[in-house]
């Protein structure tokens, strides 16, 4: 896990389903609300990583998806650290 970042395990409700999910906290505030969320890319059904809200510097558009929740914690720490650059 990234310094300064912590993760808080959740369900989400999508649709009428409930997801896994994290709250994704950096320096004490959120910054990001992300599923796991099933995909079908080349007839190969995964779980991708699906940023569903992003606050301050991990507001984004389009919505990215990860593979995994470390390559989330990655891409958080470097719009955190690009949003401190003068």
């Amino acid at each position: 896990m990234e310094p300064g970042m912590t993760c808080q395990d959740v369900r989400v409700a999508i649709g009428n389903r409930n997801e896994p999910g994290l709250l994704v906290f950096a320096k004490g505030s959120l910054v990001a609300v992300v599923t796991q969320v099933g995909r079908t890319m080349g007839g190969a059904h995964r779980r991708v990583w699906f940023l569903e809200a992003g606050f301050g510097p991990c507001a984004a558009w389009p919505k990215p998806e990860f593979d995994s929740s470390d390559e989330v914690q990655a891409w958080i720490a470097q719009r955190i650290e690009a949003a401190s650059l003068p």
